[in-house]
């Protein structure tokens, strides 16, 4: 075998695994995006709960007053 034709097989093998390794990025990309987007959906409804807290904790004051109008009705 040739120098040249070596050469030319092992520039072949390298392509090769680079197309490999370039649709595994690809996949890790979308895969990344898809981690990212559910992080941010979290961030979101975690703003929410802390924001319905105080709500809610106020509306707990009034649930034993709730009680004792239930059980003389």
């Amino acid at each position: 075998m040739s120098d040249s034709s070596d050469t030319r097989d092992r520039v072949i093998r390298v392509e090769t695994k680079l197309e490999g390794m370039e649709s595994d990025l690809t996949e890790i990309k979308k895969s990344l995006n898809e981690i990212h987007d559910a992080f941010m959906g979290a961030k979101g409804a975690k703003w929410a709960i802390m924001g319905s807290l105080p709500v809610l904790g106020a509306l707990s004051t009034y649930i034993p007053e709730l009680f004792k109008f239930i059980n003389k009705g």
